[in-house]
């Protein structure tokens, strides 16, 4: 397939882990929330971790707002990048693929695009360290975890799942 970018690094879960802990989410000054506009009002930097984390695992994500980058993974550029969106299968949902994707050191991403046009939401599945049940994700936000529930991330929300492939 023609423009189709392949997995240039060994996956394994890991190289995986190892890539997350390398930008360590949770204490770098980069990825701390903070006002950079001047306005008052902290930004959060969700988009600029996935696009860092996915670099180094060399399946780059652009660094751009976190709903352009779900328009970007669910569109052709993504498609081509080498990026494929997680939909039901009969007998599994979108999480427990997700989940065992990134157990096998495969890039899978949650992504939230904000309907209403405000700031979207996006982090990395991680696989959990101890192993314990349901998905978990590293991302920068108003607060950042390098592996925790995904609830303590995305709340509410309802993101849709991205692999590399």
């Amino acid at each position: 397939m023609s423009g189709l970018i392949l997995a240039c690094l060994p996956r394994s879960r890991k190289l995986y882990l190892d890539a997350i802990a390398t930008l360590d989410v949770e204490h770098r000054e980069r990825y701390r929330a903070r006002d950079v506009t001047g306005d008052g009002i902290p930004e959060t930097f969700c988009n600029l971790f996935l696009s860092d984390c996915t670099a180094l695992l060399e399946c780059p994500i652009p660094f751009i707002l976190a709903n352009i980058q779900v328009e970007w993974l669910s569109g052709p550029p993504g498609l081509a990048a080498g990026w494929l969106e997680l939909h039901p299968l009969p007998g599994t949902t979108v999480e427990v693929q997700a989940i065992a994707r990134a157990e096998l050191g495969l890039p899978t991403v949650a992504a939230w695009a904000n309907p209403s046009g405000g700031h979207g939401h996006v982090g990395m599945i991680v696989p959990a360290e101890p192993p314990t049940p349901g998905i978990h994700v590293a991302a920068a936000g108003a607060r950042n975890f390098q592996n925790s529930p995904i609830q303590r991330s995305f709340g509410v929300l309802h993101p849709r799942y991205f692999t590399h492939a």
